[in-house]
């Protein structure tokens, strides 16, 4: 029978060192938290909660909290693998995200031509949510809501829209149409106006 992990006896004493020492020296599997707990930091920093941290990683957010404080100095090598592989461009789909990019598509689509009607439509959103990007009354939405735009705008983004009157609208406020982009995500980027399109 084996004995407890907070055993006295100097059989159990003597292997809990030798695990300790062996983890210092990589040779049971482990690694140092130090890459995970700085990739937290990163996602942190750009607006990841620890519940989209542990979303894509399959860890529950204390776990995610333990490693980013590096409240234990090594990791299982196989776990480090799998948190550092993971997808982190998935979030959970209630979480808020700044909506400046999706402002601009749905303004770029309506540029070239889209009722904001259809956008909604095509995107399978409610046209008030659409019609609230489109005037720039939101700072941010919902990570689902943008997934939507964003594959609605990579479909229908090079093709005219048929209403003249979203052309004129668009116009009328200064709203560029995708050609005037070079990466429509990136916030630091001046658009092009004189690429005019549609």
């Amino acid at each position: 029978m084996g004995h407890h992990k907070s055993c006295g006896c100097e059989a159990c004493r003597t292997k809990r060192r030798r695990q300790v020492k062996l983890r210092i020296l990589g040779k049971a599997g482990w690694v140092p938290i130090d890459e995970v707990a700085d990739l937290f930091d990163r996602l942190a920093t750009q607006g990841y909660s620890y519940a989209d941290i542990g979303h894509a990683a399959g860890l529950n957010t204390s776990k995610v909290s333990k490693y980013r404080r590096r409240k234990q100095p090594t990791l299982v090598k196989a776990v480090a693998d799998r948190i550092l592989a993971a997808d982190y461009t998935r979030r959970l789909p209630s979480t808020l995200i700044p909506a400046e990019p999706s402002i601009r598509r749905v303004r770029a689509l309506c540029a070239i031509g889209w009722r904001v009607r259809l956008v909604a439509e095509m995107a399978g959103l409610p046209e008030s949510t659409v019609g609230s990007l489109a005037s720039g009354q939101v700072k941010q939405t919902r990570y689902k809501v943008a997934a939507a735009i964003d594959s609605i705008y990579d479909e229908i983004s090079g093709t005219p829209g048929d209403c003249q009157r979203s052309r004129i609208v668009a116009k009328r406020k200064g709203w560029l149409p995708p050609l005037a982009w070079d990466n429509i995500d990136d916030l630091t980027e001046r658009p092009k106006p004189r690429r005019l399109a549609g």
